[in-house]
């Protein structure tokens, strides 16, 4: 039979845990976002390239 002691001790380890979970979720979350920003930024920056390239192809038809 669990002492009160016992099931308090319990108790707080599983609020522990919780803890730790939420923060973990946190984190997860923060990298998730993080990760779709650079995403977005690598997307724009390869747009942008391919738009030096089509200007510099198109300058060189040009001369051609």
């Amino acid at each position: 039979m669990y002492r009160y002691q016992d099931i308090e001790r319990e108790l707080e380890l599983q609020i522990g845990m919780k803890q730790e979970v939420e923060v973990a979720m946190r984190l997860l979350e923060k990298d998730g976002h993080d990760k779709q920003e650079l995403t977005a930024s690598l997307r724009k920056q390869l747009e942008d390239v391919k738009n030096i390239n089509i200007e510099m192809h198109g300058r060189l038809q040009v001369r051609g």
